[in-house]
């Protein structure tokens, strides 16, 4: 009698899914290693002034999100694969980089290591989707989310440790990291996005650009962008008025353990639950934590809920959104990605902004509560503006199917169905 295995994978995860789910969970250890620490280094050690940090910062953030756009011609022209590897690759430069003082070699590295994340992220989630049929799709993408935010929860720990004994070794082991995960990635086949000349690649991106459901999938991520965001930016400014400073630590790691614990039950709560309802109700969730974190510091247990709250607010509206991007197709799923991620880069940069000024008389009583709550009618009345877009169907789906026509079945991911 055949002796069964402790440990039973689900048949849609084959050898490729595992190595994409490792690597989202090897990324995220390698990105969350520095990004607690980096301002410290750069403000502490590298003697920056606040300004000057705050800029470099900005501009990681804006290369992650923003490089994506090119993330699907480069794969449309090589291969996602080589274009995973290109990115991490430019991520281990970019930490090397960092570990000069120069000015200029400071910028150059966290440019790169924004451009690296963001060539890497959209043309990984894409080839997920490639290698997942339809049925098990939003399985993979939560289950991929599940094992990305792993590793931001073990990464901060981690990066800790090492960083007390010197930031130079926090840089080296982040580009050890990645050079193992481009190790890694060789052991996925190379798949091409597309053929032909780059330009017809751009016309391509450009017509979807004007399509509905990717105008409704970018402007979501716009809103997302700006409800996300608060979680970096203001949240730690408002609980720095609380009873003690180790709240704003509470607060991210009840968010890291929350969207790790909370994937399975929401993802049914997607794939089961109407366009419409969940799309308002994930951001309702988000108005609702915004308005429980205007609570005065005597109130700070309601902070702790509030972030419970966000957290499950996070998880469903980025299902939602990958969902919306699966029911797209995945041929088209890395431009896409591409296209919102230029959305999260102004959503990103608007909510930090309206945060900080909402917050802005948190300081004059702390028996009052703050105009952080604004931020709740703001937020739905846009979400509301985006009512037309939504699709009436009650359940999600394919919006078309993944191929063009005459193109034949790619060899590589027969043997993973059902996958």
């Amino acid at each position: 009698m055949r002796r069964s295995s402790g440990l039973s994978l689900p048949p849609w995860c084959g050898g490729p899914v595992r190595v994409l789910l490792v690597a989202a969970f090897v990324s995220s250890v390698g990105v969350f290693l520095v990004v607690p620490y980096l301002g410290i280094y750069l403000r502490d050690t590298a003697g920056l002034s606040s300004a000057t940090v705050g800029l470099l910062l900005g501009l990681t953030y804006w290369g992650t999100r923003v490089s994506g756009l090119a993330a699907g011609a480069l794969a449309h022209r090589w291969g996602m694969r080589r274009v995973m590897v290109l990115g991490n690759l430019l991520r281990v430069a970019g930490y090397v980089l960092l570990l000069g003082d120069s000015l200029a070699q400071i910028t150059c590295a966290v440019l790169l290591i924004g451009t690296g994340a963001g060539v890497f992220f959209p043309v990984a989630k894409a080839y997920l989707l490639r290698v997942v049929d339809e049925e098990h799709q939003l399985k993979a993408i939560a289950a991929r989310n599940m094992c990305a935010n792993t590793g931001v929860a073990l990464g901060p720990l981690v990066g800790m440790l090492v960083f007390v004994q010197g930031p130079q070794g926090l840089f080296l082991l982040a580009a050890a990291a990645f050079g193992a995960l481009n190790v890694l990635l060789l052991r996925l086949p190379i798949r091409q996005d597309g053929d032909g000349p780059a330009p017809a690649y751009w016309r391509n991106a450009a017509a979807l650009a004007l399509r509905r459901p990717v105008v409704l999938v970018t402007a979501a991520t716009t809103l997302l962008g700006v409800a996300v965001v608060q979680l970096e930016s203001t949240f730690p400014l408002l609980v720095s008025r609380g009873p003690s400073t180790w709240l704003a630590g509470a607060l991210f790691l009840i968010n890291a353990l929350l969207v790790i614990v909370v994937q399975p039950p929401v993802m049914k709560a997607v794939a089961g639950g109407g366009v419409r309802t969940v799309f308002v109700t994930g951001f309702a969730l988000f108005a609702a934590s915004f308005v429980l974190l205007s609570a005065p510091g005597s109130l700070w247990p309601v902070w702790l809920v509030a972030v419970g709250v966000f957290s499950v607010a996070e998880v469903g509206v980025s299902l939602w959104i990958d969902d919306r991007v699966r029911a797209l197709g995945a041929d088209d799923a890395t431009t896409i990605y591409g296209l919102s991620g230029v959305g999260d880069a102004c959503g990103g940069l608007a909510g930090a902004l309206l945060g900080a000024s909402l917050i802005g008389g948190a300081h004059s009583s702390p028996d009052v509560w703050n105009g952080y709550w604004a931020l709740a009618p703001m937020l739905m009345a846009a979400v509301l503006a985006l009512g037309p877009l939504l699709p009436a169907a009650p359940r999600t789906g394919r919006s078309r199917p993944t191929r063009q026509a005459g193109r034949s079945p790619d060899p590589s991911t027969k043997g993973d169905a059902p996958r």
